[in-house]
């Protein structure tokens, strides 16, 4: 329970300001993780500093003819350690602990044109589909320089 109120307050705190400006509450997004952790399918790893957590990344993880997929609902870093390659660390730690546990493809949506969306690219994702503002992108094992 404290792992979640405290990814809650760090999910208010990235996503209420910029670029995405949304409006969520304590409560609302405590609801939203805890609904998305009690789902079978759900995997999530924590970035920890000396405060406690600073981030996170979660999803589901899917078999499909065979193949452990992985999507990223939520990644986030609280504001005050954007930019300092937190984001980074978390992403290559989750890939690495994913493709341990057999899965092949991480997939993710984002808003076009975002500072997520580049992230991505640099992690090696490519874009799969987009809409007029979302993008869908998906890192595939055997594609991995």
């Amino acid at each position: 329970a404290g792992d979640l109120v405290a990814c809650a307050e760090v999910f208010v705190e990235a996503f209420n300001g910029a670029p995405w400006n949304e409006s969520w509450t304590l409560d609302s997004a405590r609801e939203f993780l805890g609904k998305l952790m009690a789902e079978p399918e759900f995997w999530g790893l924590c970035l920890r500093g000396e405060q406690g957590i600073i981030g996170f990344l979660c999803g589901r993880i899917t078999v499909k003819g065979g193949e452990k997929s992985f999507f990223c609902v939520e990644l986030c870093i609280s504001p005050d350690f954007q930019g300092q390659k937190y984001g980074s660390q978390l992403f290559e730690a989750a890939r690495q602990l994913l493709l341990d546990e057999g899965v092949s493809s991480i997939g993710i949506g984002t808003d076009k044109n975002t500072p997520a969306e580049k992230f991505y690219l640099r992690h090696g994702l490519k874009e799969t589909r987009a809409t007029e503002t979302d993008v869908y992108m998906e890192w595939r094992k055997e594609n991995a320089s």
